[in-house]
């Protein structure tokens, strides 16, 4: 996901008042749509974790390098229960 903390790096200071909803900010959320956040944040609204605590615990989890492309790791996208 290295292009997607490039893309944040260099845009997500913007608020969409300023720069409006685009075609990547739709990628990311349907790309971001496929990552299975089970064990990565909490149930429920009362607690939040942001896009990269949440990232870095998914590198935590697959044993990857932060910011590495996930590919084809189990739990990332698939069914629902697919994954270790």
């Amino acid at each position: 996901m290295s292009a997607l903390d490039d893309y944040l790096d260099w845009r997500g200071d913007l608020g969409f008042l300023r720069d409006p909803f685009n075609e990547v900010d739709n990628l990311i959320l349907a790309e971001l749509s496929y990552v299975r956040f089970e064990d990565i944040v909490p149930e429920g609204f009362g607690q939040a974790v942001g896009l990269r605590e949440a990232g870095a615990r998914v590198a935590r989890k697959f044993g990857m390098e932060p910011g590495q492309a996930p590919g084809a790791l189990p739990g990332i996208g698939g069914p629902a229960g697919a994954g270790p």
